[in-house]
């Protein structure tokens, strides 16, 4: 077993907001020691694959939504600046991160400037500009562009190119996580799309054009994608030449392809729980066990009758007990949940008393929101029955388990979930960005910031707004004023006042029934050297995979 390594929590006194890495702990486990990044001399060639249980639904990552996808962008795009497994910001696109001390903030707080990098170029050797930071602000702020993510962006008054390596932006009021909204902001090229009448539908989001270490070759829809280096990057040149990502969907399958050794490397997901053991005997593996800031959860799309009073909520969540769960199907490698702030964050708040398993309490919180015990044990409302569809990604088998043991959990207390679980495409498409589900049994990766108007604000139904992540249509005007309150506030103790607050009201109203933060277990054949995941990135495998490099290939 190799050394326990604890991950720092950064707070950047340079900037005025606070940067806190929602990550506690990475281990690195091994059969043998792990080497040491950098004790021998990289070298360059061969073709690495990558294993990955879900398909992207596209590749222009200002409309992402599944965290596959951004495995995926980390390798074609760059952002201005990204995080590290320390929790720091490293500068990628831009220069510098910007702060007071160097002239990057104002003192009222309401400008900032951005420097760009000179040497950078698009994949087609077109030059990286000041210009291609704006038109990917005018993207995402089009009305017309279905933008995964507008928070932060949408602060922005104005947005003013000073020349071809500067930018000046100006905010309509203070916004403490500014500088944290572009974290995972990748920019797409003016040249290539400024010309297109539909972003939505074109071209480039399945042949996209990016600035990153790889050129995107080939997708095959439910097979896999290619990448090839790019000889061009502004950091350096890959080692390797070419980067496959594999899709896999069952899990079995998937883990005995890694241990046939027909991938290098497993990606999001990591090694299924059950297969946990025996991956610890396998010869020639590397196993790197990471805390993750990726939330499981059950989401309840409260637009329908059914869960929209907080009763039922709470009901449906006392009655799951995860215990059996995370020692059972995950082996134990899970940290329960109570709200969406991971327990190493800074702004989690002490003490907080959340989920109590309680079957007979639960059934009292229905009986008051007037569901009875009616015929064949299913509660019933207004001629209504309790009864609604639940469903996961087919063929993950360890969430259709744990799916298993919360459907049977619902039943004691007369509320019947029917299990209607669908191919990754389809569950993570309309049915579920367009709010069709009933309930879904998933996860969520959390910002670095606390700041998640993105998920749980009213203005953030993409069904009613058009813009957003709040699938569930949860609606709460207290809820509303504490987030935006949040995101005003740019001292780090008055903020943290705020979503100490914002975190008793989600344990009362339960936007979502968190279940537990994922701790996925990496693994590398042997001769993967510096593959390092990192926690904080929702591109948990590959955000550097510039770095990685093949011993003995």
């Amino acid at each position: 077993m190799g050394p326990k390594r604890s991950i720092s929590i950064a707070r950047s006194r340079r900037l005025e907001w606070l940067i806190v890495a929602a990550v506690g702990v990475c281990l690195i486990l091994s059969l043998k020691a792990v080497p040491c990044i950098g004790a021998e001399s990289p070298v360059r060639g061969g073709t690495l694959v990558l294993g990955s249980r879900m398909d992207v639904q596209t590749l222009n990552p200002l409309m992402f939504a599944s965290v596959e996808e951004r495995q995926a962008d980390y390798n074609i795009f760059d952002s201005l600046w990204f995080i590290g497994v320390g929790g720091e910001l490293i500068p990628n696109l831009a220069r510098e991160i910007p702060a007071r001390e160097n002239g990057g903030i104002s003192e009222d707080g309401l400008t900032y400037t951005f420097r760009l990098r000179k040497n950078a170029k698009w994949h087609d050797d077109a030059p990286f500009t000041a210009k291609d930071v704006k038109f990917t602000w005018e993207t995402i702020m089009n009305p017309s562009f279905r933008a995964q993510n507008r928070t932060g962006h949408d602060r922005v008054a104005a947005m003013e190119i000073i020349d071809n390596y500067t930018l000046r932006v100006k905010l309509k009021e203070r916004y403490g996580p500014f500088v944290n909204s572009w974290i995972e902001t990748f920019i797409i090229p003016e040249h290539v799309l400024s010309s297109v009448k539909d972003l939505n539908t074109c071209e480039f989001n399945s042949k996209p054009v990016g600035t990153g270490p790889f050129k995107f070759q080939e997708w095959v829809r439910g097979d896999h994608l290619t990448f090839t280096a790019n000889p061009s990057y502004h950091k350096g040149r890959p080692y390797i030449d070419r980067l496959i990502i594999k899709i896999i969907p069952d899990t079995t399958a998937f883990y005995l392809q890694f241990k046939a050794g027909d991938m290098d490397v497993v990606g999001l997901d990591g090694i299924p729980p059950s297969f946990y053991d025996e991956s610890k005997k396998l010869e020639n593996v590397k196993l790197y066990p990471c805390g993750t800031k990726l939330l499981e959860v059950i989401f309840l799309n409260q637009s329908k009758p059914l869960f929209k009073d907080k009763r039922v909520r709470q009901a449906l969540y006392q009655s799951i007990d995860k215990r059996p769960i995370i020692e059972q199907v995950l082996y134990g490698i899970g940290k329960e949940a109570e709200t969406y702030i991971p327990p190493f964050s800074w702004y989690r708040k002490p003490g907080l008393k959340g989920h109590q398993y309680n079957v007979e309490n639960a059934k009292k919180l229905l009986d008051q929101a007037g569901w009875k015990p009616g015929k064949e044990g299913i509660r019933e409302k207004d001629g209504m029955k309790f009864e609604f569809d639940f469903a996961t990604t087919a063929g993950t088998k360890t969430r259709e388990e744990y799916q298993q043991i919360i459907q049977q959990q619902w039943q004691q207390i007369g509320v019947k979930a029917n299990i209607k679980n669908l191919a990754s495409p389809m569950l993570w498409g309309e049915y579920y960005q367009k709010s069709q589900f009933d309930a879904i049994l998933g996860s969520f990766n959390v910002p670095v910031d606390p700041e998640i108007s993105l998920r749980f604000h009213s203005q953030s139904i993409p069904i009613e707004t058009g813009k957003g992540a709040n699938y569930m249509c949860f609606k709460n005007a207290e809820f509303d004023s504490l987030l935006e309150a949040g995101a005003r506030e740019t001292d780090p103790n008055k903020r943290k006042e705020i979503y100490w607050k914002i975190q008793e009201l989600f344990v009362d109203e339960l936007p979502t029934l968190p279940l537990y933060f994922r701790y996925f277990v990496f693994a590398t054949k042997a001769k993967v050297q510096n593959f390092n995941p990192n926690g904080n990135a929702d591109g948990v495998t590959t955000w550097n995979s510039r770095e990685w490099w093949m011993k003995g290939k």
